[in-house]
């Protein structure tokens, strides 16, 4: 008996196969929609989660505001299952060869975490190789030298061994898992990209950083890996501290023991200074004393010649020739003495005070050297006592923005697919309940058969609910595979714009496997189920006899005479038919209003992406290039930009990158701050709300765009927090919130800015205006050449690029419109199918009566566009509640969308579905070409 049932079965599929292939199709188009959507969030993690074991990612990242030595780095290993690496970085500007200046961030390659995934070349065996960011850098970068710039600041340049690097290799890296790549205090504030090299490539005292991998289980942003990372994060968190004040303690100690062995030398110094001053003091007294004596003997001797001279004359006078003689001999040989030991006495005197001068001008620079290293010591003496202890931090993945916006926008499909599958699933049990109601109406007389012949309810439910079943689980198992397989790797495609840093892992869902078959069975053989109930009830007697036709009843266009009377004959049939079959009525509403409700979502999403970019630099970002200068010429520079062909205004604005804070929850995300130097940016950025203007910020305030102050749930009058590179953090209260769609942007005054960072503003991005017949890259080869200019942005080539990027989006378009194209065929052929099966007779009977064949044709398919017509008029306010949802739910970090749909998106949805309606219609003419005639002899009524 089962073979009799089963070949029965086989043979009504063979009868009504469009039937029974619609049930599939529906079937295996809503499971692959469903499936698809809600598989992708599970590949995609364990995509991810199977890169970052891969490469390893950190679990921690350890920060000291006084570093880590090597010694630091063995105690976190000896933790148990712990591994840490130390590491270097630091932020500089450098240039590739004769390209523009940017500025990258450096790390020293790690050994077990945080590994490189080298997309080309190899990784640096030499202290002066480098590989660099596999996503800024194209293959003609290896081999070139990657050149440290003359304009970094001191500290930074010291950090480095080389002035050049030779490029190796280019690389993905684990830290930067999407386009970001950060902040930085360092030329526009924007980091371009990143670079790797070996230890032995940095010149530095002490490790910047510590990265931790601590034992965890379960997969990235699993609750599993979140308890298992916080209950290790304790025991790092303890020994993080103890090692902090080791390395305070030791930095103290090592000062001290310094200045200890400066004032011992010092104080040896000392004494042997006053030492040889004391003998220096004892010397020269003791030449002063015999200069002194000297000078005596002269007197004594200038005392004798003046005798001599007065007993000469008083010999001249009494006329003593000899004696007179005698005495002059004597006068001439003391005058020649005294003569001599005069010129001896006063080059003694002159060379006593040229040497105690030198001698006394030496001892006051050696006793002044010698109070200067005092003053130095006393100075480090204080400089220790002001040593602070250091401040730690211990910083999980959620710090990691690649990580955290991996996550949400994972999440953004499993969102979408909450929605979407249910109109296909709505439908898919319509079309069976339609298809098994009408197939259980045709065969009521062989139901009244099988019962008469003894068999049970159940039997007969079996045969219908195998019908349906069978199409639905195949449906099942080609809608989970294909969609599964297919869909994942189209919306991955689409995140490759962000990502992209492996192949797509697939992911087999059991529950979910299981889900979609008890989805399709109760689609399927519920409605099976429900359909039969029914007929089963009447005697077996009553079920062989054809079924009464129902009586007929006025419709409601009936109630409206005036327009009932102008109505011809086969329009009020068609007005009649479309009524009386409720069911079908509804269905139809249903599947069509869907079908053009999905149009309508995937004409918005394109309204709403593909014009973004001409929204943003046609009515919001005015101003043609953008500058990066050197902060300390600024006002030179913006001369030389001014004057430069092609040039016809300029903005001096401070451009920096720090993280937005939400104090309330501590959620956060990186913006871009803007600082006027004239607190205006009239002509250059036009900042508004809708149709109203925003005012700049006063002091103490801050200007958000609309889409950043949504994501951390902020709005007009909450205090947020500033926080740059440093960590130093600023508060201002959201005076205004504006539109912007590329970017987030955070706007503080000048004032604003040095009240709460406690330094003014440093200027080093200009906006230029180019006037309309200048070229524009040519004019941005001649600002590139402007002394002080790091690097020129052309916003004629953001655009072009953000078009690009944008584009790819169009795949969800299209995924949306092949579904909904879908859905309306099935549903069309399906209900046309069932409608010219249930009028057969009524079909052949119109053929007898000399119907011709457009006729025919015109009066079995008005039906079905009306019903088309009336479907896609309810799809279209569906369809805008549907594009809010999805728009909603697609946020891609950096670029907001406006909630947009086009009145020509209506009109185009509407058309498509009356299109696809009429290629149905054309296709089931040729089934109306082949009812016979006879028919109408059949007919019972």
């Amino acid at each position: 008996m089962v073979n009799v049932f089963f070949r029965s079965t086989l043979r009504d599929i063979k009868n009504s196969f469009g039937r029974w292939i619609a049930i599939l199709l529906i079937i295996a188009l809503g499971v692959g929609f469903f499936v698809g959507l809600r598989i992708t969030q599970p590949s995609m993690i364990a995509t991810g989660d199977k890169y970052i074991n891969d490469y390893n990612l950190y679990d921690f990242r350890l920060l000291s505001t006084l570093g880590f030595t090597e010694e630091d780095v063995e105690q976190f290993r000896a933790l148990d299952g712990v591994q840490a690496d130390g590491a270097y970085t630091v932020d500089i500007i450098a240039q590739v060869q004769d390209e523009s200046e940017v500025v990258l961030k450096l790390h020293s390659i790690t050994e077990h975490i945080n590994k490189l995934n080298i997309k080309e070349g190899r990784m640096p065996e030499a202290d002066n190789e480098c590989v660099v960011d596999s996503r800024y850098f194209g293959s003609n970068a290896i081999g070139q030298e990657l050149i440290i710039s003359a304009s970094n600041e001191e500290e930074s340049a010291n950090l480095l061994k080389y002035e050049r690097y030779t490029i190796v290799g280019l690389a993905d890296s684990v830290l930067y898992m999407n386009f970001e790549r950060g902040t930085t205090s360092v030329g526009t504030g924007n980091l371009s990209g990143f670079a790797y090299l070996p230890e032995a490539g940095f010149e530095s005292e002490y490790y910047h950083e510590i990265y931790v991998d601590v034992p965890t289980t379960g997969t990235i942003y699993s609750d599993e890996y979140e308890e298992s990372a916080d209950a290790a994060q304790q025991a790092v968190e303890d020994l993080l501290n103890e090692r902090g004040d080791i390395r305070y303690q030791s930095i103290v100690d090592e000062a001290e023991s310094e200045l200890d062995a400066a004032q011992e030398e010092l104080d040896a110094n000392l004494a042997e200074y006053e030492s040889s001053y004391q003998q220096a003091i004892e010397q020269f007294e003791q030449t002063r004393q015999e200069l002194d004596a000297a000078a005596e003997q002269i007197r004594q001797g200038e005392a004798q010649l003046e005798t001599l001279r007065q007993s000469l004359s008083y010999a001249q006078s009494m006329g003593d020739a000899q004696q007179a003689a005698q005495l002059q001999y004597a006068v001439t040989q003391a005058e020649q003495q005294l003569s001599q030991a005069q010129e001896t006495y006063t080059a003694g005197e002159a060379e006593y005070q040229a040497a105690y001068d030198e001698a006394m001008n030496t001892f006051a620079e050696s006793k002044a050297a010698l109070d200067e290293a005092q003053a130095s010591i006393d100075e480090g003496r204080q400089e220790i006592a002001s040593i602070a202890r250091p401040t730690l931090y211990i910083l999980g993945r959620d710090t990691n923005v690649g990580y955290v916006c991996f996550e949400n926008d994972s999440a953004i499909v499993a969102a979408v697919s909450y929605v979407f599958p249910v109109f296909f699933f709505l439908v898919a049990a319509l079309v069976c309940m339609t298809t098994m109601t009408r197939m259980i109406d045709e065969s009521r007389g062989q139901i009244g058969i099988l019962k008469a012949l003894g068999y049970s309810n159940g039997r007969i439910y079996s045969k219908f609910m195998f019908y349906s079943g069978s199409a639905a689980v195949l449906g099942w198992l080609i809608g989970y595979f294909a969609g599964s397989y297919f869909i994942p790797i189209l919306l991955w495609q689409i995140y490759n714009i962000m990502y992209g840093f492996a192949p797509l892992e697939y992911v087999f869902s059991v529950p979910l496997f299981v889900i979609c078959l008890a989805v399709a069975l109760i689609c399927s053989c519920g409605t099976a189920y429900i359909s039969c109930r029914n007929e089963l009830k009447p005697m077996p007697a009553e079920l062989i006899r054809g079924k009464t036709p129902k009586a007929g009843k006025k419709v409601f266009l009936e109630r409206i005479t005036f327009l009932w009377k102008r109505l011809s004959f086969l329009h009020k049939v068609s007005a009649r038919n479309i009524f009386r079959f409720k069911n079908r009525l509804v269905m139809m509403l249903i599947g069509i209003g869907g079908c053009t409700a999905l149009l309508v979502t995937g004409f918005g999403v394109r309204d709403s992406i593909q014009d973004v970019v001409q929204f943003q630099f046609d009515e919001i970002t005015i101003y043609d290039y953008a500058v990066s200068i050197d902060s300390e010429n600024a006002e030179d520079t913006v001369s030389a930009l001014e004057a430069c062909e092609g040039v016809t205004d300029s903005l001096l604005v401070m451009q920096s990158s720090v993280d937005l804070v939400n104090p309330d929850d501590q959620q956060f995300k990186s913006v871009t701050l803007l600082v006027s130097s004239s607190d205006t940016f009239d002509g250059f950025v036009d900042f508004h709300d809708d149709e109203d203007k925003v005012n700049l910020p006063d002091r103490g305030q801050v200007l958000l765009n609309k889409s950043v102050a949504d994501n951390l749930d902020l709005k007009i009058g909450d205090t947020v927090q500033l926080r740059n590179s440093d960590m130093q953090t600023a508060e201002y209260t959201i005076s205004g919130l504006f539109d912007n769609y590329l970017y987030n942007y955070a706007i503080v005054s000048s004032a604003g800015y040095a009240d709460g960072f406690g330094v003014d503003p440093e200027y080093n991005e200009v906006y230029l205006l180019g006037d309309e017949q200048s070229d524009r890259h040519e004019v941005g080869a001649r600002l590139a050449s402007i002394e002080n200019v790091g690097s020129v942005t052309v916003n004629e080539d953001v655009v072009t690029r953000m078009d690009n990027t944008m584009a790819s989006l169009n795949y969800i378009v299209l995924l949306v419109l092949v579904c909904a194209a879908a859905l309306a065929f099935i549903v069309l052929y399906n209900l046309t199918n069932i409608n010219i099966n249930e009028r057969v007779k009524e079909i052949a009977t119109i053929k007898v009566l000399g119907f011709y064949k457009n006729e025919v044709s015109a009066y079995v398919f008005r039906e079905i566009i009306v019903l088309t017509l009336f479907g896609a008029v309810i799809g279209l306010p569906l369809g805008k509640l549907l594009h809010s949802f999805v728009m909603a739910q697609i946020r891609i970090d950096m670029v907001s969308f406006q909630s947009l749909i086009t009145p020509l998106s209506y009109v185009i949805s509407v058309a498509l579905t009356l299109v696809f309606a009429a290629i149905i219609n054309i296709v089931m003419a040729r089934k109306l070409d082949k009812i016979d005639m006879a028919q109408s002899l059949k007919s019972v009524e």
